[in-house]
Parts: structure tokens; C-alpha cells; sequence
């Protein structure tokens, strides 16, 4: 087992600690010692602060995988209503998408934005104007570009 010797890695925790004051925390807790329940510093207790940053890398981690879970359980709930389903096209950034593709997951025909103008109207999403039945991302949502399919 190899141990970290703590008072090696202090000023370089200093300097990290000072460049980065101006950075929110994630969590308000995440500065707090957890047993302690004191305000953390290099100076009182350096291997609790270093702990503590080190479990809101886990929580982000954490975060990221239950986004993901999530965008995948609304995509089968949408899949199972038969609308608003997400396009095939497998871009990473979607928030913007102004491509050609049409044709949703399940390999369906994407319906005309304009016949559901009433949901999206265009002067709140000027996205649609010319989308025909493309795939868009109106608003930029997370779950990224998506269409209402033309036999609901």
C-alpha cells in the first residue's frame, strides 16, 4: 500500500485553492468537513479537504450517469407513446441541430413542424421556419434533436 505524503502537496493545494476562489462549489456542503462539520482550508485539515473534493468528482460522475439514465427512460416513454420521438442520427451536439435527417429511432417518418405549430409556435421557435419534417431541438433541450411522427 502506498501512502500520500499530505505535506508535500500542500502549496501546491494552496495554489490550486487560490486559483479557483472564484469558482462556485457544486455542493454547498462540498467545502464542510463532514465529520468535523468545519469549514475546510489546506491549513486545518488537508486531508479532509482534499476528501471532499475528491467526493464531488464522484457526485458529478454520479450525475452524469443519471442523466444519461434519465434521457434514456424518456426517450422509451416517448418511444411507447409513438410521438416526439429522437432522430436516428447520432451527432453528439444535438442543442442546434439544422440537418436533413427525418426519420425517427423506430425508422418512422417524421411529421411537418408546421402542423404542430400550435405546440411550437414560430415566433417563439424562429428553429422551425424552415424545418419541413426534419429533425430539430426546438428550445436546445438535453435530450437533444427529436420530431413528431407523421402517422400520430
Amino acid at each position: 500500500m502506498q501512502f500520500v505524503n499530505m505535506d508535500e502537496k500542500k502549496d501546491w493545494m494552496k495554489t490550486i485553492i487560490d486559483n479557483a476562489q472564484n469558482i462556485k462549489t457544486l455542493h454547498p456542503n462540498a467545502d464542510i468537513d463532514p465529520i468535523t462539520k468545519e469549514p475546510l482550508s489546506p491549513e486545518n485539515n488537508m486531508e479532509s479537504f482534499v476528501r471532499a473534493h475528491k467526493t464531488k468528482a464522484i457526485v458529478n460522475v454520479t450525475a452524469i450517469a443519471a442523466q444519461a439514465e434519465m434521457g434514456a427512460a424518456q426517450q422509451s416513454a416517448r418511444d411507447e407513446a409513438g410521438v416526439d420521438i429522437g432522430c436516428t442520427h447520432s451527432l453528439r451536439d444535438q442543442a442546434d441541430y439544422r440537418g436533413a435527417v427525418a426519420v425517427a429511432v423506430t425508422g418512422a417518418a417524421c411529421g411537418a413542424w408546421d402542423e404542430r405549430a400550435e405546440a411550437y409556435p414560430p415566433a417563439d421557435f424562429p428553429e422551425l421556419a424552415d424545418a419541413g419534417s426534419a429533425c430539430r431541438n426546438p428550445g436546445g433541450a438535453r435530450l437533444g434533436a427529436w420530431c413528431f411522427l407523421a402517422s400520430a
